[in-house]
């Protein structure tokens, strides 16, 4: 275990990183109140360089007497005043859906108050690569590769709060509030975490930001690929992929950062490659995650973390599931739903929808791999219904709805003016 150092970006911005007992947060999938992110693996190139532009560390003490101090109870005062925590998202309303033609970019918003559901499309122009997360009553848009950058828009009127770049190059892929002054965001192409005070976000000015170490050995490309996080009342989790020429060079492995110590530990997993968000079960102290592998189709599987114990066990493999879970979706009760990615890097790529339970048991397909020629994101609503994005072979893209209780796919079907993005597409709202 490795302390971690904090570099700071820019001149004299002085920062405390901190955690607060009561880290509810948006878009959670138990009472671990945790949030779910993703990434676009399978297509997204990654060409950026690692980009540290800060010197200055931080002693032991976490102590910067600058304008605030990290007093160990992790609460940044920078601002002026206490941090407050972060309220779960239990019942959504709404969702956010991000589109993309891989030019332009842009987020639509789906209603759940009325039968049928309704689309209010392009409530925002976005860059053409990027996801979004919700927290306390914001939407933080994580432009990736080529932007390099958050937008941040109010949640209800989509009006612009703020942007800021985080490093040219960086490849931003994941960001998480542990409370309302403390946010992080991963950086695939670089060996850091960046911080941010999420409080002083403007669109006059750029918010204050630190680049902080993981305290691990460096892969040979000076990146881990750090992909998504969440995060409990103790321990920030980072998932890394550790890829060489975008090929997993070693087993994934999921770091526990302490936010009151900033101490890391390690959890190596079984396979290699995690790419889908760290999504918790309920009533456990336990998350699942997905891997790729080589995205070849074999050598991938569900694995089930359990931080307490510091290990990872597979759920089912790749061959249990016939292809690659893509995207993870849990009810309340812990039925875990999948998208499965059969050949996805192939010239017929085929995708579908499964039920897997923790003992291994893998039903057979709720949605079938000959009826979209394409899925992404999955979400579990209130409904005990799923919901997830498809493109037709004939390339018509719209949200569609499965209904669990009934066994059926439903005929409501919510166009969109361009098809959802690769991966992790919604982002449940109020």
């Amino acid at each position: 275990m490795r302390r971690l150092l904090k570099v700071f970006l820019s001149v004299t911005l002085v920062l405390s990183i901190a955690a607060c007992d009561d880290d509810s947060e948006g878009n959670t999938n138990s009472g671990n109140n945790v949030t779910n992110n993703t990434t676009n693996n399978g297509t997204d190139t990654n060409n950026g360089t690692d980009s540290n532009n800060g010197t200055d560390s931080n002693n032991g003490t976490d102590s910067n007497n600058g304008t605030d101090t990290n007093n160990g109870t992790d609460t940044n005062n920078g601002t002026g005043g206490q941090c407050h925590a972060i309220a779960a998202l239990n019942h959504p309303t709404r969702a956010g859906v991000i589109t993309t033609d891989y030019t332009t970019g842009s987020l639509s918003v789906i209603s759940f108050d009325n039968s049928p559901y309704t689309l209010t499309s392009d409530v925002a122009s976005i860059h053409s690569d990027a996801a979004a997360r919700y927290f306390d009553g914001r939407v933080y848009v994580i432009n990736r590769y080529g932007s390099d950058s958050i937008s941040v828009y109010d949640a209800e009127n989509f009006s612009l709060l703020g942007q800021f770049s985080v490093g040219t190059g960086t490849n931003p892929h994941d960001l998480i509030l542990t409370d309302s002054c403390n946010a992080y965001v991963t950086l695939y192409a670089s060996d850091k975490l960046l911080h941010f005070d999420p409080s002083t976000v403007a669109v006059d000015s750029t918010p204050q930001t630190e680049l902080l170490e993981y305290g691990l050995n460096g892969d040979s490309d000076g990146s881990f690929e750090a992909d998504h996080m969440t995060a409990d009342a103790t321990y920030l989790y980072v998932s890394m992929q550790h890829l060489e020429n975008f090929q997993p060079a070693t087993q994934g492995t999921v770091v526990m950062i302490d936010r009151t110590s900033w101490q890391t530990s390690t959890i190596t997993m079984t396979t290699r490659n995690p790419v889908t968000p760290l999504t918790w079960l309920s009533g456990s102290h336990a998350f699942l995650v997905g891997t790729a592998n080589d995205w070849s189709g074999t050598g991938a599987a569900l694995e089930l973390i359990n931080p307490d114990s510091s290990d990872s066990t597979v759920v089912v493999t790749s061959e249990d599931l016939d292809g690659i879970p893509a995207e993870i979706a849990v009810s309340p009760n812990n039925e875990i739903y999948v998208v499965v990615s059969i050949d996805p890097m192939g010239t017929t790529p085929q995708y579908g929808i499964r039920k897997v339970t923790l003992d291994g048991t893998v039903s057979d397909w709720l949605v079938p791999p000959t009826v979209f020629a394409s899925i992404s994101g999955l979400k579990y609503l209130d409904t005990d219904e799923l919901m997830f994005a498809v493109k037709t072979s004939g390339q018509e893209a719209s949200i569609r709805f499965y209904d669990l209780a009934d066994g059926s796919l439903e005929e409501l079907a919510l166009d969109l003016s361009m098809p959802a993005a690769f991966a992790d597409p919604f982002v449940m709202l109020p």
